[in-house]
C-alpha cells in the first residue's frame, strides 16, 4: 500500500468519523415536525406516504425500525445520519480526484497535505453547514438522496480514471442503476447525469454520445411513457442489448439500451407502493392499488396541477409567469399597480425566486443564517462570509488549472440552483423554507472551498515555503469550525421532544373515543406516529381536512367509522373522487347562501342552531356560484350522524386548525386545552376550568419535556406553536378573574407553588392565588427566557396579572423582554395604552418617549397627528394626567406649527373634539382659542367653541363667543334666539 492511499484512507476515515460522531450527537431522539412523523410511521408500518412516494427510503426505513434499541423514530433517523455522513466522504473522494486531475500523482508528504487535508477541510465545512446538518439528523430523504447524488458523481469520476480498460463501462451502468434507486428516494440525482455525459465527452466522445442518448432514452422512458409502457419497455430494452451486443464492433451501443433497462430495475422499487396500498396498511394516502390511481400518485395530482417548468418558461418569451400572478392574487394586488411589490414578472423572478429563495438560503450555508445584516455576520457566532470567499477563490483557481472540470462543476451548480429555481417556479409565501431543495448546489460549492485551501499551499509549495504548509493546512480547519461553532446550536435536535409530546397532548385533549378533526402536517404526521407506532389514544379517530376533500381518503375513513359515512363505494366515487365525479355528484355541494342549520342537544331539551354559508366560489357560465368544500361538507355530516346518534362520540377540532373549517359552528366550541370540543351549548370558545386544569396540570405534566432547556434550539415555526400551552393557562386565569373578580381573599404565604394540587384543591384558593399559581406553573414549564412569547399583547397581559397580584417587578421583567423596535407605530400605542391601564405605565416610559418621537418624525399629514390623538384618548381614557398633559402640550405644539393652514384647522377641530369627548372642556376650548387667534374669521370654529362653552356650562363664555359669531353673521335667527336665551339665564344667576 503506498503512503498516499494510506494517507487517503486516514484522512477519509476521519472525516466520517467525525461527520458521523457529530451526527450522533445532534440526531433528534424520536420524531420531529413536517414530514418527519410521516415517514417514520410509514417505514415502519410499510404504509403509503404523500405523493411521489419514497419507496427506497421506506423499505431502509423498515429495516432501520428492527435495530434493537432506542425509539423507533430515532432508528429510523439514523438513515439519515450515517447517509450523510457517507455523503461527506464522497465529497472527500471527489474533491482528491478533481485536484489530482490537474496536479497528477502525489510525490510527496507535501502533496499529500495539499490535496487531502483540502479536500478533507472542503469536506467537512460542507458536514457542518446548517441546511445539511439539519436534514442530517432527522427522518427526512434528502439525506439519502444527497447519498445517491454524491456516489454517482464520484462514480463519474472513477469512470473517466479507467475509461480505458475494456471494463469500464461497469461504472456507467453502476450509475444508472443508482439513479434508478435514487428515484425511490427523491428525482434530485437525475441532475447529474447531464454533468456525467459532459465530463465523458472530454475523455471519449463516441461513449459520451452512446451515453448520453441511453440517459434521453431514460429520461423519456421515467417522465413520458405511461406506467404499463414502463415495464413492457424493459423486455424491448433487453432484446436490444442482446442484438447490439453480439454485433461485431458495435457492442457498445447496447449500453444506451442497458441504461434505461437499468433505470427501470432500479426504479422498479416502486411496486412496492403498488403492492402494499393493496393491502390497506393504515396510511395508504391515495390509495394507488389500481394503475389510474397510482398514476395519478406518481403525477402528484393530489396537488393540483402545477406545470412548473411550462409556467416558468413562459416568462422567457415575454408570457407573465401564472406563478407570479397567483403571488399576487395571494396579497390581493393587481398586476403593475403601486402596490405591486415586485412590478412584473422578470422582477417577481429576480427578487423572489432568485434573491429570496435561492441567494437567500446560499448565504445561510456560508455567509451566514443572519446574513440579511452585517451586524449579523460579525458575530461570535458569525462565519465571516469566510466559506463564501474561500469557495469564490477556488473557483477561479480551479477555472486555471482544470476548466473543463471546472465547467462541468459549474454547470452542475447551476443546474441544482438557478435551474432547480426556475423548474420549481415557487410562488410566494410558501409554507415552510425550501433550502433543502438546493443542497446539490451546496454540495459543489463545499468542493470549491478545498480548492481554495489548495490555492494557497499550492502557492506555498511554488515558493519553497514548505515549513508554512502544514500550520496553513491546518489553519484551514477554520472554515469547517466556523460552520460548527455557527450551526451546533441551531441543528442540534438531540433534546427535541415537541413533536412528539405536543401530539401526545392533542390527544389527551379528547375524551375516550373522540373524533379529531386536523388542519396541517404538523397536527398530523405526528399524531399518526404516535398512534401507529408507539400505540398511544388509539381510540380517537383522526380525520385530516386537507385529505378530507379526496374520494380515496374518505373510501379509508369509511372503513374505519361507517356510522359516520353511510354512502356506498359508487357514491363516495361520483361524488369525491377527483377522476370520477359526475356533475350530479358535483351539484351537491351547491350552496348559493347562507342557511340555518339545526341539531338535537344531547339531552334532546333544545337545539343546536346555526348558519353555515358558501365556503367556495365556482365560475359557472361567466358568474360566480356558492358552494361548499368536500371537507365541509363531510365535517357537516359526520357532526350530524354523531348528533343523531346522541352525541356518542366527542367531537373535536384542533386549536391549529383555522376558524374557516369550523362550518359556522364557532359558537358551540369549547377549548379543552390544545382542542376545541363540539359542544351542545353556546361555549363561545369558552372554557370549562375543570376540563382545562385537568389537562394542562394533569395529563400534559409528563408531555412538557426540555421547554425550560434553554440549551435547546426552537425555531419560529416550533415556539408559535408551543405558544398554544400559555393560551391554555392563560384561558384558565381570565375565567377566574372574569367570574371571582369580587373575591377579596388575601394571598396565602405559606402556599406551596411547586406543589402539583389537584383541581378540588385548585378551586379553593383565593382569586390571587389562582392567578399566582397557574403564572408561576406556566412559567416553570416554559420560561418566557426560553421560549418568547410571539405576543406582545399576551405579554401585556400576562405583566397585567402580575400587577394584580402585587408582583410589579416580575410584570417589569416581562415587559423588558419585548422587542419593542420591532412592532408598528399603531401597535407600539396600543401596547403602551393596555400595559398603562394595568398599572405598569412606569414600565414603557421610554417606550412612549420614542413613539413621541416617532410620531414627530412622520412627514406632516392627518395620519401622523391621528397617532398623537390615539395616544391622548388612550390617556384621558385611563385618566393619566401626566402623560395626557406631556403628550397634549406635544400635539398641540405640533399642530400649531403646521404650514398647510387647511390641515391645521381640520386638526385643530378634530384635536378639540377629542379633548372634549374625553372630558376635558377646559383644554378643548383652549385649542378651539389657538385656532381663532390664527383664524378669527372661522365661523366653524367660532360655533365649535360656543358649543364646547355651552355644554360644559361656562355661560359667560358662551355667551361673549355668541356676540363674535353674530358680528360675522348677523341675521343668523339660531344664534340671535341662543344669544337672548343665555342672556335670560345669566340675568337669572
Amino acid at each position: 500500500m503506498t503512503d498516499e492511499r494510506k494517507f487517503k484512507i486516514i484522512t477519509g476515515s476521519l472525516v466520517f468519523i467525525i461527520s458521523s460522531i457529530v451526527y450522533l450527537m445532534t440526531v433528534a431522539p424520536t420524531t420531529l415536525f413536517w414530514d418527519c412523523g410521516e415517514f417514520i410511521t410509514t417505514s415502519y408500518i410499510l404504509g403509503i406516504p404523500h405523493p411521489p412516494g419514497a419507496p427506497f427510503y421506506l423499505m431502509l426505513g423498515r429495516l432501520f425500525s428492527m435495530i434493537p434499541f432506542g425509539d423507533i423514530g430515532l432508528r429510523v433517523n439514523l438513515i439519515s445520519v450515517f447517509s450523510s455522513s457517507f455523503t461527506v466522504l464522497f465529497l472527500y473522494l471527489i474533491s482528491v480526484r478533481l485536484i489530482k486531475n490537474w496536479r497528477g500523482r502525489s510525490e510527496d508528504f507535501y502533496d499529500h497535505i495539499i490535496v487531502h487535508f483540502s479536500s478533507a477541510v472542503g469536506a467537512l465545512t460542507f458536514a457542518f453547514t446548517y441546511t445539511f446538518w439539519f436534514n442530517a439528523v432527522e427522518a427526512e430523504v434528502y439525506a439519502l438522496s444527497m447519498f445517491f447524488t454524491s456516489i454517482i458523481l464520484w462514480l463519474t469520476l472513477v469512470w473517466t480514471e479507467k475509461h480505458e480498460d475494456p471494463d469500464s463501462s461497469k461504472y456507467l451502468l453502476l450509475i444508472m442503476l443508482l439513479v434508478g434507486l435514487g428515484t425511490g428516494v427523491h428525482l434530485l440525482n437525475i441532475l447529474t447525469l447531464p454533468v456525467s455525459v459532459f465530463i465523458m465527452w472530454n475523455y471519449n466522445k463516441r461513449t459520451a454520445i452512446i451515453a448520453g442518448s441511453g440517459v434521453i432514452i431514460s429520461i423519456m422512458v421515467l417522465f413520458a411513457f405511461p406506467l404499463e409502457w414502463k415495464i413492457y419497455s424493459m423486455f424491448i430494452f433487453l432484446a436490444l442489448t442482446v442484438y447490439f451486443n453480439k454485433l461485431k464492433d458495435k457492442e457498445d451501443i447496447s449500453l444506451a439500451f442497458i441504461m434505461p433497462l437499468l433505470l427501470i430495475l432500479g426504479y422498479s422499487t416502486y411496486i412496492m407502493i403498488y403492492i402494499r396500498a393493496g393491502l390497506n396498511p393504515p396510511i395508504n394516502e391515495n390509495d394507488p392499488s389500481n394503475w389510474t390511481r397510482m398514476l395519478s400518485y406518481l403525477n402528484r395530482e393530489q396537488y393540483g396541477d402545477e406545470e412548473q417548468l411550462k409556467n416558468a418558461v413562459t416568462m422567457f418569451f415575454g408570457q407573465p409567469n401564472r406563478k407570479y400572478i397567483e403571488s399576487l392574487e395571494k396579497i390581493g394586488v393587481a398586476a403593475g399597480s403601486p402596490s405591486d411589490p415586485w412590478g412584473g414578472h422578470w422582477s417577481f423572478f429576480w427578487k423572489y425566486q432568485i434573491v429570496e429563495m435561492y441567494i437567500r438560503y446560499f448565504n445561510w450555508q456560508f455567509v451566514g443564517v443572519a446574513a440579511d445584516k452585517f451586524s449579523n455576520t460579525v458575530t461570535l457566532k458569525g462565519l465571516y462570509a469566510i466559506p463564501f470567499l474561500a469557495g469564490l477563490w477556488g473557483s477561479i483557481h480551479h477555472f486555471f488549472k482544470d476548466w473543463k472540470k471546472a465547467l462541468a462543476l459549474l454547470f452542475l451548480f447551476v443546474i441544482m440552483s438557478i435551474g432547480l429555481v426556475i423548474y420549481q417556479n415557487q410562488d410566494y409565501m410558501q409554507p415552510m423554507e425550501r433550502d433543502y431543495f438546493y443542497l446539490g448546489s451546496f454540495f459543489i460549492f463545499a468542493i470549491l472551498i478545498g480548492m481554495g485551501l489548495v490555492s494557497i499551499l499550492e502557492s506555498l509549495k511554488e515558493k519553497n515555503l514548505f515549513k508554512l504548509i502544514l500550520p496553513v493546512a491546518i489553519l484551514g480547519l477554520i472554515v469547517p469550525a466556523l460552520e460548527l461553532n455557527a450551526n451546533y446550536f441551531l441543528s442540534d435536535r438531540s433534546g427535541n421532544y415537541v413533536a412528539w409530546d405536543y401530539s401526545k397532548n392533542i390527544l389527551e385533549s379528547c375524551d375516550e373515543n373522540g373524533i379529531l378533526f386536523t388542519n396541517g402536517d404538523n397536527d398530523t404526521f405526528p399524531v399518526w406516529y404516535l398512534q401507529e407506532v408507539e400505540g398511544i389514544r388509539t381510540d380517537v379517530q383522526v380525520v385530516n381536512l386537507s385529505l378530507l376533500n379526496t374520494g380515496w381518503y374518505i373510501r379509508q375513513l369509511k372503513k374505519k367509522m361507517p356510522e359516520y359515512i353511510r354512502y356506498s363505494e359508487k357514491q363516495i366515487d361520483e361524488y369525491f373522487d377527483q377522476h370520477l365525479m359526475t356533475s350530479d355528484g358535483f351539484m351537491r355541494r351547491y350552496w348559493p347562501e347562507k342557511k340555518k342549520l339545526q341539531l338535537p342537544s344531547v339531552s334532546g331539551s333544545s337545539i343546536v342552531e346555526w348558519e353555515l354559508g358558501p365556503t367556495m366560489q365556482v365560475d359557472i357560465g361567466g358568474s360566480k356560484e356558492g358552494f361548499i368544500k368536500i371537507q365541509d361538507q363531510m365535517v357537516l355530516e359526520i357532526i350530524a350522524y354523531n348528533a343523531q346518534m346522541d352525541w356518542k362520540r366527542p367531537v373535536y377540532f384542533a386549536v391549529t386548525v383555522g376558524s374557516a373549517n369550523f362550518i359556522g359552528l364557532d359558537e358551540w366550541m369549547r377549548m379543552d386545552g390544545l382542542c376545541f370540543r363540539v359542544v351542545d351549548y353556546k361555549a363561545d370558545k369558552g372554557i370549562d376550568p375543570e376540563e382545562v386544569y385537568e389537562r394542562v396540570l394533569g395529563r400534559y405534566l409528563t408531555a412538557y419535556r426540555n421547554l425550560d432547556d434553554p440549551g435547546i434550539y426552537y425555531d419560529d415555526n416550533i415556539l408559535r406553536l408551543l405558544q398554544n400551552y400559555r393560551s391554555a393557562f392563560m384561558q384558565l386565569a381570565i375565567y377566574f378573574d372574569d367570574n371571582e373578580k369580587d373575591d377579596t381573599r388575601p394571598v396565602r404565604a405559606d402556599l406551596d407553588l411547586t406543589k402539583n394540587y389537584s383541581y378540588n384543591e385548585f378551586k379553593d384558593f383565593s382569586l390571587n392565588d389562582k392567578k399566582r399559581y397557574l403564572l408561576y406553573k406556566m412559567e416553570e414549564i416554559m420560561p418566557f427566557r426560553v421560549i418568547p412569547y410571539s405576543n406582545e399583547m399576551v405579554v401585556a397581559e400576562i405583566a397585567g396579572m402580575y400587577s394584580d397580584i402585587g408582583e410589579k417587578d416580575s410584570g417589569s421583567d416581562l415587559l423588558a423582554s419585548v422587542n419593542t423596535n420591532m412592532m408598528t407605530l399603531k401597535k407600539q400605542i396600543r401596547f403602551i395604552m393596555y400595559v398603562t391601564s394595568r398599572g405598569l405605565g412606569t414600565s414603557v416610559s421610554g417606550l412612549l418617549e420614542n413613539v413621541k418621537t416617532r410620531v414627530e418624525r412622520l412627514p406632516d399629514s392627518k395620519n401622523k397627528y391621528e397617532q398623537y390623538f390615539e395616544l391622548y384618548a388612550g390617556f384621558a381614557k385611563l385618566e393619566e394626567k401626566e402623560l395626557l398633559s406631556s403628550v397634549s402640550a406635544s400635539a398641540l405644539e405640533k399642530i400649531d406649527n403646521i404650514k398647510d393652514s387647511q390641515l391645521q384647522n381640520s386638526l385643530f377641530k378634530e384635536f378639540a373634539v377629542l379633548a372634549y369627548q374625553g372630558g376635558d372642556s377646559e383644554f378643548s376650548a383652549k385649542i378651539m382659542n389657538r385656532l381663532l387667534e390664527k383664524n378669527p374669521n372661522d365661523k366653524e370654529g367660532i360655533d365649535l367653541l360656543y358649543q364646547i362653552y355651552y355644554l360644559s356650562g361656562n355661560y359667560l363664555k358662551a355667551l361673549e363667543t355668541a356676540d363674535k359669531y353674530l358680528t360675522l353673521n348677523p341675521d343668523d335667527e339660531d344664534y340671535i334666539q341662543q344669544k337672548a336665551e343665555l342672556e335670560k339665564m345669566l340675568k337669572k344667576n
